[in-house]
């Protein structure tokens, strides 16, 4: 244990592992520290400092020199607050009396004193300290602040669509020249009010009712208003809105919103719409018209030239159809995102005998060959004309760009079923897969096709949970569809759950 301290500076040499342990201690009891100070920084730290503290009471000439030291302890004191970095000296001090009065040494009134004014330099400087740290950080971010502000005002100048920021109360606390110019109304004349107070034709409902559900939920949303502004001159417009939560700390506290102008991308989209809708409707009954004649035909006897002539239409109306139902999956995938599914059980197998014979029919009098091998349990909870449409987009593609021949392959697995679809002929380039399934590709183009089968297939397997790929080999192509026999079901149950 060593020899008993006889005076107070040699409580501070040989007790000064207890010290620490009082001073931990007590602060930790009291609150103050940031965490528990660990032991090898409190033995780093205030250990100089206990060394400083024995060296002025060998002679108080020395308090103004070690205090006059920069100290480690001006490091650690900037971890806490300024009344707790006091307070915490303080304890030093009844901790080093404490420990002082259980080795029975009696502290004179002179190294009381002396310790007193060693511990208030000590203070001093590190509230001088921090207060030079906390200046620093104050500068640092006030000029990282005026940074990110001029930042943020020139990007809200340059943006080429309406900015603007909104507080919790709906009142523009900032907005940049295009939003103002799209409302017709000055910036200035925005500040502290709302929408409704500077615009009094916008939706009083709908753009309340947004502001306060992205406030309440921190959830970002996307609206179209249909409104007139002064700008317009009392036309109507279409903007696209997109709202945006302003969080502090995982608070929400404002919303940011952005504007565009979509009026005549709108109006294009809708005569887009309404053209494609024309096509699919008006054309789709009277091709089926065609096709089936045509396919009743086939079944007279007719002479060889004339069966030839009505094998041309057959083949020429099964192009007309895919045309039209191509189009109008492509817009709605465009327009909703996803493919529509009608969910059963479904046989896979009789699916793709079914698509078999019909594409058979539709190339009949050209050499085509489809061979078909069937393995386990085909059966799952799909949209069956929906498979039946990847399967004739897949075969199609592979007859088109092979040798006029494929296999058509399904293998029932434990939980899922998988689909390849193999050519032989010229392998696909290496450049050409990683963009072979989007739309209106060159390379997947053929005469009667726009380079969408492959595009929809993907998006009809995608919508059922499943997975497509491509893989060349040494002497063709194949594509392979991996479809989970039970998640279609549960993606829309999903979906429809609020």
């Amino acid at each position: 244990m060593g020899t008993s301290p006889v005076s107070l500076r040699d409580v501070l040499r040989e007790r000064r592992a207890e010290i620490m342990d009082a001073l931990a201690v007590e602060a930790e009891r009291r609150g103050f520290t940031p965490k528990p100070l660990p032991k090898d920084a409190l033995v780093h730290e205030v250990g100089e400092l206990i060394d400083e503290l024995s060296e002025a009471l060998a002679c108080e000439a020395e308090v103004r020199a070690a205090a006059s030291r920069k100290r480690t302890a001006d490091r650690w004191s900037t971890d806490f607050s300024l009344g707790a970095m006091v307070r915490l000296h303080g304890v030093l001090r009844e901790s080093i009396v404490a420990v002082a009065n259980e080795s029975g040494v009696r502290v004179s009134a002179t190294e009381l004193g002396i310790l007193a004014r060693a511990i208030d330099v000590s203070v001093t400087r590190a509230v001088d300290a921090y207060v030079r740290f906390r200046d620093t950080q104050a500068a640092r971010s006030t000029r990282q602040l005026d940074e990110a502000t001029a930042i943020l005002e020139w990007l809200s100048v340059a943006a080429p669509v309406g900015f603007a920021l909104f507080d919790g109360e709906m009142k523009f606390r900032m907005i940049n020249p295009r939003l103002a110019e799209i409302h017709g109304v000055a910036r200035e004349d925005h500040i502290g009010r709302t929408p409704s107070e500077v615009l009094p034709r916008v939706p009083t409902e709908l753009v309340p009712k947004v502001h306060r559900e992205v406030m309440q939920s921190g959830q970002p949303r996307s609206i179209d208003v249909v409104t007139e502004t002064p700008a317009t001159g009392g036309r109507v417009h279409t903007y696209a809105t997109h709202w945006y939560p302003v969080k502090a700390e995982s608070v929400t506290i404002g919303v940011g919103l952005l504007v565009e102008d979509v009026t005549d991308r709108r109006a294009s989209e809708l005569f887009r719409d309404r053209i494609v809708a024309i096509v699919s409707h008006d054309l789709r009954n009277p091709i089926q018209a065609i096709s089936a004649a045509a396919a009743g035909l086939l079944q007279a006897d007719l002479p060889g030239g004339a069966r030839r002539l009505v094998g041309t239409i057959v083949r020429a109306a099964a192009r007309m159809k895919g045309i039209v139902g191509q189009l109008y999956d492509y817009m709605h995938i465009d327009r909703e995102g996803s493919v529509p599914l009608e969910v059963s059980r479904v046989d896979a197998a009789e699916v793709a005998r079914r698509v078999v014979e019909e594409i058979q029919l539709a190339f009949s009098g050209q050499h085509v060959e489809v061979r078909l091998q069937i393995e386990g349990d085909t059966t799952g909870d799909w949209d069956g004309g929906r498979i039946a449409q990847v399967l004739t987009n897949l075969v199609r593609n592979a007859i088109e760009h092979g040798e006029g021949a494929c296999e058509v392959r399904l293998r029932g697995i434990a939980d899922r079923v998988t689909i390849e679809v193999a050519n032989a002929g010229v392998p696909i380039p290496a450049a050409t897969l990683d963009r072979i399934f989007e739309p209106f590709r060159s390379e997947t183009r053929t005469a009667g096709h726009l380079g969408l089968g492959l595009y929809i297939a993907r998006e009809i397997v995608r919508a059922h949970g499943g997975t497509i790929a491509v893989c060349p080999g040494r002497e063709g192509t194949v594509f392979t569809v991996a479809l989970p026999r039970a998640a279609a079901i549960g993606a829309r149950d999903a979906a429809r759950t609020p």
